[in-house]
Parts: C-alpha cells; sequence; structure tokens
C-alpha cells in the first residue's frame, strides 16, 4: 500500500472514531446525569464508603499527605470521618457542631461547623451541585461507564478555584472528588465500597468519648465531658441543611 492511501485509510478510521465517540457522547445528557447523582444523594438515609483520601501542594505531582479510612453520611446532613492511617483520628460534623477525635492521647477539639456548612462544597451536595458550580467541561472515559466533570464554582469570592468529579453512571455514584483551591493546592478523595441503606445508625454519629478525654471547645476552653454533652445537645441541629425539594 502506497504512503498516499495509507494516509487516507488513518483519516478514515480517524473520522469513524470520531463518529463513534461523538454519538456516545450525545447519548449522555450530562445534566440529567448530575440530576439523577443530587436526588439520589438528597434522598440518602445512611451512607458509608471506604476512602482514600490525597493532599496536592500546588504545582506536585505527588501528594505530601495521603490518609485511608471510612466515611458514614446520615441524613440530614450529619458526617463521619474515621481515619485508619496514618493515626486513627474521628472526625464528626452536625448542623451546628463537630469535632475531631484522637483515641490514642485522649483528646477531642470542639469547632463551629457553619462555616463547612455555608460553603459551596457542603451547599452542592445537600442543595444541588450546580446550584454552587457551572460546568465547565466533561467527558466519557474510553471503554467504561465513568464520566469526568469538570467545574468552577459560582461564588467570585469562593477559595474554590475547580471541583472535578468521577462519576461511575451504571450506579450514579461519585467514585472520585478532587477540589483545588486558588492556591493550586489540590484534595482528592477517592471512594470504595460503598454501601447505601434504608435505615440509619444514628449511634455511629453520636460522641463516644471517655470520660477523661480533654476535651477543648474552639477558643481552647477546657470542657467536661458532661458540659460537652450538654452543648452537643444545644447546637447539633442548628443549621437546616436538607435540601429543600
Amino acid at each position: 500500500m502506497t504512503p498516499k492511501k495509507m494516509f487516507v485509510l488513518w483519516k478514515i478510521l480517524f473520522l469513524l472514531l470520531f463518529l463513534v465517540s461523538s454519538g456516545l457522547c450525545e447519548s449522555i445528557n450530562i445534566t440529567e446525569v448530575i440530576e439523577k447523582i443530587e436526588n439520589k444523594y438528597q434522598k440518602t438515609k445512611f451512607f458509608q464508603a471506604d476512602f482514600i483520601q490525597k493532599i496536592y501542594a500546588p504545582n506536585m505531582e505527588e501528594p505530601s499527605n495521603e490518609a485511608t479510612g471510612k466515611f458514614y453520611f446520615g441524613e440530614p446532613c450529619i458526617m463521619r470521618w474515621e481515619y485508619v492511617t496514618p493515626e486513627k483520628q474521628v472526625l464528626v460534623l452536625f448542623p451546628g457542631i463537630g469535632w475531631i477525635y484522637i483515641p490514642e492521647e485522649k483528646q477531642a477539639q470542639i469547632f463551629d461547623t457553619k462555616d463547612f456548612y455555608s460553603s459551596p462544597i457542603a451547599k452542592a451536595f445537600m442543595k444541588g451541585i450546580q446550584s454552587s458550580f457551572e460546568i465547565l467541561s466533561w467527558s466519557l472515559q474510553e471503554g467504561s461507564k465513568t464520566v469526568n466533570i469538570l467545574m468552577k464554582a459560582k461564588e467570585e469570592t469562593s477559595q474554590i478555584k475547580k471541583l472535578e468529579l468521577l462519576i461511575d453512571i451504571s450506579e450514579y455514584v461519585i467514585s472520585k472528588i478532587t477540589v483545588e483551591d486558588i492556591a493550586g493546592s489540590k484534595n482528592v478523595i477517592i471512594f470504595t465500597n460503598q454501601e447505601w441503606l434504608n435505615k440509619k445508625d444514628s449511634s455511629i454519629f453520636e460522641p463516644a468519648f471517655e470520660e477523661t478525654t480533654i476535651i477543648t471547645d474552639y477558643k481552647g476552653t477546657l470542657l467536661s465531658y458532661g458540659d460537652f454533652k450538654k452543648l452537643f445537645n444545644t447546637k447539633k441541629g442548628d443549621l437546616k441543611c436538607r435540601y429543600e425539594r
């Protein structure tokens, strides 16, 4: 075969590949994909998954920090991050109060969660992704049912530069989240072994400190376990965070 014929053949093959891939992309309505994701998460009563978290400094290809553990989510918007490596820590978020607990050191730090729940990321998954983020581009990974969506925050004052979601459209679940801030740092979370349950195990979110645990609030004030429990019962439902249908 002459070089000229080879060139023509490659052009035809390339055109066919382009038409096939274009047809595949056109069969996916990305707005519907996002709406199905939102609907699934907003109706969730209880969700749990294993996670891998990687932190990247600006312009770095290798992570500066890496952690693994278990993530729990309960309606309306309660979260528990149970870190196993590099050290055991428990991070719990309620609408009006949160804490990080280090069992081996018997220390717990209490903090206010209103800034987190009012952030674009929290709003995206509780009130709708497209309410907080604008789609920049998306692509279907070759030979898979995985869609990659790149977005930017709508709020000009947001510290988030980009949000990238990897979505399994066979089950409409998010398998990977990448958040890049305006400084260029990236926080990557990969979810595996996802389980969706109709019944919430509320006990997993309740405080479970030993009474000898040293507890401090966000001002650094020492709290007794009894004082913390009173504060928890008062503050845990301060902020309405359920998606309004």
